[in-house]
């Protein structure tokens, strides 16, 4: 499958925070524990339209922290990337997944869970993207520069 070099993203954010980055501060990871593709920074693939429509759908009037919606624009080398469009990759999530579980069961603790369909409750998801990552490091394969979703 063809998967490009490089992509346009854009990241929906404050206006304060898109000053910051337009004056040499860097973006900041996610560490949320219900990010939807493990901690990291967030992009919009190809659509500063979806990006500030996020943006917007964020801001305080809406519960979340952004007073001023606005979008930074990035070119993103995509380098080594775990696509989750490819079915070889999403086969290896689903194998994180099964080694969450017996860990889990191994444990006595039971398997966060997503919260509905809420795009902002993906605990079980981020749980399992970031072991997934972790997973790599300690076999000694070389670590996924991005991750590229879909969403819907």
């Amino acid at each position: 499958m063809f998967t490009p070099d490089v992509v346009f993203g854009y990241h929906g954010c404050d206006e304060d925070i898109a000053r910051r980055v337009l004056e040499g501060d860097e973006l900041k990871p996610s560490e949320n524990a219900h990010d939807w593709l493990g901690h990291g920074i967030y992009f919009w693939e190809s659509s500063p339209a979806r990006a500030l429509l996020w943006a917007k759908q964020n801001t305080s009037k809406c519960g979340g922290s952004i007073q001023k919606p606005a979008v930074v624009g990035v070119i993103i080398r995509l380098g080594r990337c775990l696509s989750l469009i490819d079915p070889e990759n999403t086969e290896a999530v689903r194998q994180t997944y099964h080694a969450y579980i017996a860990q889990c069961k191994v444990s006595g603790i039971p398997p966060l869970r997503n919260k509905g369909t809420d795009s902002k409750a993906r605990f079980l998801d981020c749980t399992v993207m970031n072991l997934l990552h972790d997973m790599r490091s300690n076999q000694g394969l070389p670590a996924f520069d991005t991750v590229r979703g879909f969403f819907y």
